[in-house]
């Protein structure tokens, strides 16, 4: 199996870059041939950077939940799995994790920072 790239042009301008996963084989007359396994996803190229609070960083958020669900329901050994995450990421970097101001352990350190329970 392997994950091949496809960019297509989009009406209003820009791109959009999609993955998916094939498996290849030879038919009855012995031409190779290619199969596709998985669909894992798409976001338009624009979106490929981008800071919390920024569009890009929600599509990015979005094909990575969706890539990550869809690689789980294939059922592959742990290390096909890891080379697959790799290569998408290579293309199209995970959104790193917001940085709140004041960690979990904060707050529940501190009952006046919760407010009035009703």
């Amino acid at each position: 199996m392997f994950l091949k790239w496809k960019r297509t042009e989009l009406k209003g301008g820009g791109m959009r870059l999609q993955a998916e996963i094939f498996t290849s084989y030879r038919d009855e007359t012995g031409k190779p041939r290619r199969k596709s396994i998985l669909y894992m996803g798409s976001v338009k190229e624009r979106h490929l950077q981008g800071t919390f609070k920024e569009r890009g960083y929600y599509e990015r958020e979005r094909f990575w939940k969706q890539a990550d669900e869809r690689l789980a329901k294939l059922a592959l050994p742990p290390e096909e799995v890891s080379k697959f995450r790799e290569e998408l990421e290579q293309r199209i970097p995970r959104a790193p994790a917001p940085v709140y101001p004041f960690s979990s352990w904060h707050w529940a350190k501190n009952p006046s920072l919760w407010g009035s329970v009703s």
